[in-house]
């Protein structure tokens, strides 16, 4: 629009400019035009019609073109991306989670009453530790007071299962390098088993006699 308001001024101003270059002097305040055998009279005088277009010409001029912003989509327009859509593999195995590993055995503690011989074998505790594959070991604990403090003697330790079946023994070294008094010399001694702890319920202690005996007493 604001192009077409400044051609046509300027094709105005052109066209008095026109008038103007041929009018003849008539002295009436009209403008007469003689051109290629043409008579044009005019009562609007040159300068006004040349005023006219220089009027549209600014006119036009101050009537900036408003920009046409770029109209962007709604967001609600914009289609979201597809999900990618996985496929199990063809024939796939179903996934089996692992089952818990069992839980390991808890040791067992068997104790025995005191046993006496030329000595007194007391607080007697074995403790008995699974491995969980059937087997484990053992840890025979106790106190050694009194009797002679020469020779040598043992122990002898079986383990008991149902119906006392006698399952496993074990031979003890007794230490008696010295009269041991009070609360006595506390012994250990372990090992390995060669049965199911979980098969043993129970225990029995003996004492062997005293052999290669140099003294009598404390």
């Amino acid at each position: 629009m604001a192009n077409t308001v400044i051609v046509v001024g300027l094709l105005i101003v052109l066209f008095g400019a026109g008038i103007w270059a041929f009018r003849p002097p008539t002295g009436t305040g009209t403008s007469v035009i003689k051109f290629l055998g043409l008579e044009l009279t005019l009562d609007v005088p040159a300068l006004g019609v040349m005023a006219i277009g220089v009027v549209l010409v600014l006119l036009g001029s101050t009537m900036s073109p408003r920009p046409i912003s770029p109209v962007s989509p709604e967001p609600a327009d914009i289609a979201p991306a597809p999900s990618p859509v996985v496929k199990p593999p063809i024939n796939a195995e179903p996934k089996v989670d692992a089952p818990p590993a069992p839980a390991k055995p808890a040791p067992k503690t068997l104790t025995h009453p005191t046993v006496e011989r030329e000595g007194k074998m007391h607080g007697i505790k074995v403790t008995l530790i699974p491995n969980g594959a059937g087997g484990g070991v053992y840890n025979i604990d106790f106190y050694w007071s009194g009797g002679t403090w020469s020779g040598t003697q043992n122990a002898i330790v079986t383990f008991v299962g149902d119906n006392d079946a006698r399952l496993q023994s074990v031979m003890v070294p007794i230490d008696r390098s010295g009269c041991f008094y009070g609360g006595g010399n506390h012994q250990i001694q372990g090992g390995q088993l060669t049965v199911d702890p979980a098969t043993i319920s129970g225990l029995e202690v003996t004492l062997s006699e005293v052999h290669n005996k140099t003294e009598d007493g404390c």
